[in-house]
């Protein structure tokens, strides 16, 4: 018998069935579906992922930090302008630019509010995590000094969408203490309030009492003192006026990004007008011997940040990179290395929906098991008389197993089309809610050829296994007594 004679009798003996060869598939049908749909969510879930990481340079991103202690008997390593050169010769590294927050007070309009703005230089504005614009571009016209903001701004704002913020002017204020402010303060302002000091000294209490005279100075420097620092926390505002000439994509705090978005050459300007006037700040530049300035002169201009960043080559081993960093004292985050750990989330998540849609698969294969079973019990004459022909038990066995097998290909190949259909009604329901919500609609579902063709050999390699024990069972019939029982 060939397999042409074996694959025609199949289908004969399965159009004879419609019934329950139907509702067989029908099972092979909804559990394929159901496996399709599954996996679809988790594979368009992964490539959300991917397209999100690939679209703001972060597998091509390092973060630098400071680890805060040194060795025994050593200053801590710091990220200053020095070891930013330094970063920029390790291998595989593109470009270095410092993380430099600073915090500041901008009005548009009638509108103020307190935030951090960032500074970038101009190569770092070109990199992918910054050039992912909704609105506008980061490069300013001619003249024109611009910013960049966040999607956060314009929540700020109450603006309704980030094209309202576009070209909208932007007043930037800081505030500074001031020494100039403190002497002001301290030293007396005109001759009277000179000579009110020297009225209210008791001559025969200086000549009398030693100690009058020290209490007097002390307590008018201690004075003098509380007033400087009045004046010097008071300080000065400084301004500038910037004009923002793009909108990111993301928003405020992702990937660490701050609202605001600055030229390098504006946070100087706001920058050197002096240190700011926050307590905090004020303190913290005061430890760090940043507050006077460098007595030796070495240091004046190499400033220190608080984290840097690294924009390597797409190949560069971040193992390698990371380890050179921690042997020089630092500490360092690859976004690349953490796409790792979400590798593995997604995986197990695409196990349980797999296991979920294969539980499905396996309970329709019990179907298949009845009804082969079935039709050995109602084609035991049939069989006889196959045998009685010279059919042997490997033809009988391939006629069932070829049963079995086109329930399998005709239910997968209809429940990938079922699961397919499910996933696109799916994501147009999803990407209309997101659209209702006012967020970005991006597609959940994502049916990729390899997941087809997983799913069209899973029905068909679990729908022969289940039709193998009947189709041995059938194969194995006694013909003498399947034609005498009829």
């Amino acid at each position: 018998m060939t397999f042409s004679d074996r694959l025609a009798i199949a289908f004969g003996n399965l159009r004879r069935m419609k019934l329950r060869a139907t509702l067989t598939i029908a099972g092979i049908v909804i559990a394929i579906g159901a496996f399709v749909a599954m996996l679809s969510f988790g594979a368009g879930s992964r490539r959300n992922v991917v397209d999100e990481y690939n679209k703001f340079g972060l597998f091509t991103t390092m973060q630098v930090y400071t680890q805060g202690e040194g060795a025994e008997g050593e200053s801590p390593a710091v990220i200053d302008d020095e070891a930013l050169a330094i970063f920029a010769t390790l291998p595989g590294v593109n470009l270095v630019y410092p993380y430099d927050a600073i915090k500041l007070k901008v009005r548009m309009d009638s509108l103020t509010c307190e935030i951090e703005a960032q500074a970038l230089t101009p190569s770092a504005l070109g990199t992918k995590l910054f050039s992912q614009l909704c609105e506008g571009s980061t490069l300013p016209r001619a003249g024109e000094r611009g910013v960049v903001a966040t999607r956060g701004l314009v929540d700020l704002f109450a603006l309704s969408a980030p094209a309202d913020l576009l070209g909208r002017h932007l007043i930037l204020s800081r505030h500074v203490a001031s020494v100039d402010s403190g002497m002001s303060q301290a030293l007396p302002s005109n001759l009277s309030e000179v000579q009110t000091i020297i009225n209210s000294v008791n001559s025969d209490s200086v000549r009398r009492q030693p100690l009058y005279l020290r209490r007097l100075v002390e307590g008018e420097v201690s004075r003098a003192a509380g007033r400087f620092f009045t004046g010097f926390m008071q300080g000065a505002v400084v301004t500038d006026t910037v004009t923002v000439v793009g909108v990111l994509k993301a928003r405020d705090g992702q990937f660490g990004l701050k609202p605001l978005l600055l030229p390098l050459e504006t946070a100087t300007t706001l920058l050197e007008a002096g240190p700011s006037a926050d307590p905090i700040s004020l303190f913290a530049d005061l430890k760090q011997g940043k507050l006077l300035g460098d007595p030796g002169g070495e240091r004046a201009d190499n400033r220190e940040y608080p984290k840097a960043t690294l924009d390597i080559e797409q190949h560069a081993s971040y193992a390698l990179l990371s380890d050179t960093l921690t042997a020089m004292g630092y500490s360092s985050f690859s976004y690349a290395a953490d796409f790792e750990q979400i590798r593995r989330i997604f995986i197990i998540f695409d196990l349980l929906l797999g296991i979920v849609g294969l539980i499905a698969l396996i309970t329709a294969a019990l179907g298949i098991v009845n009804t082969m079973v079935m039709a050995i019990t109602e084609r035991r004459r049939e069989i006889g008389i196959f045998k009685s022909l010279g059919a042997n038990e490997n033809d009988i066995r391939d006629i069932f197993l070829l049963e079995s097998g086109l329930i399998g290909a005709v239910g997968a190949t209809i429940g990938i089309l079922l699961g397919w259909g499910v996933s696109r009604i799916a994501s147009l329901v999803a990407k209309e809610i997101m659209r209702n919500e006012g967020v970005e609609p991006v597609e959940l579902f994502t049916t990729p050829p390899a997941l087809i063709a997983v799913a069209l050999t899973f029905g068909i390699l679990i729908s022969l296994i289940a039709g193998a024990w009947p189709a041995t069972r059938a194969a194995r019939v006694d013909p003498v007594a399947a034609l005498r029982g009829e």
